[in-house]
């Protein structure tokens, strides 16, 4: 699945790993990422709404795709997203 991350403020690489890794993560109709959408697989973040054997519910896809996008550039800009 291609996504257009560009209004999220996203660099054209930050886009290019969270595919990847949404690639590697499985991008099936039947994968827990898909079922969650939730490309990265996060355990928790911005937006969810649940959790699903231990991995973030989020209502749609595109709410998935911008935490993942976020939990991608926090290490990036020197900020971990733990708390």
């Amino acid at each position: 699945m291609k996504v257009s991350m560009g209004s999220l403020g996203t660099s054209d690489l930050t886009v290019s790993i969270a595919q990847a890794i949404y690639q590697m993560e499985g991008s099936g109709p039947s994968t827990i990422a898909t079922r969650n959408n939730n490309p990265g697989n996060l355990r928790s973040g911005v937006g969810q709404t649940g959790s699903n054997g231990g991995y973030a519910v989020f209502p749609d896809m595109a709410t998935g795709w911008a935490a993942h996008a976020l939990a991608l550039s926090l290490p990036a800009e020197g900020v971990s997203g733990r708390r």
